[in-house]
């Protein structure tokens, strides 16, 4: 778009001036690399980005690699359940909440209104974990 401004205004000093300036600027910052995480909240601000844009696989990738830096980060493993879930890997996802919740008991509230979990909402082990269904129920829901 700055270089059609500056083909379509030839003659327009001012603005060649400043289409310039921020032609240069946008070019600098193409050519700069963007830097690896260096730790875990870096990885898992990637990794929620990536989950938010749906990209599911580079989100789990990020927050795996997180957890494995903290492996008993209860908001890393609360992530990854949710990037499971998104993705339909409901026992990996049920797992890793199992897990948040040992850490972190509070988390089952967010659970129950996260939209990441709309999947796992009729389930009978998902409703366990956030307290809304006992044991029992799983049993006569076995027979």
């Amino acid at each position: 778009m700055l270089e059609n401004l500056l083909a379509k205004y030839p003659g327009e000093v001012e603005i060649i001036a400043r289409t310039q300036m921020y032609l240069q600027v946008c070019n600098q910052k193409l050519s700069q690399t963007q830097s690896a995480p260096h730790n875990a909240d870096e990885l898992y601000d990637r990794g929620v980005y990536a989950l938010n844009i749906g990209d599911f696989s580079q989100a789990k990738t990020f927050f795996e690699k997180a957890l494995r830096l903290k492996p008993e980060e209860p908001y890393l493993l609360y992530s990854l359940a949710a990037t499971h879930a998104q993705t339909g890997a409901m026992e990996q996802a049920l797992d890793y909440l199992k897990r948040t919740f040992q850490i972190q008991p509070r988390y089952r509230t967010q659970a129950l209104h996260d939209a990441d979990f709309s999947g796992l909402r009729e389930n009978k082990q998902f409703l366990e974990l956030l307290g809304l269904a006992s044991p029992f129920d799983l049993l006569q829901s076995r027979r």
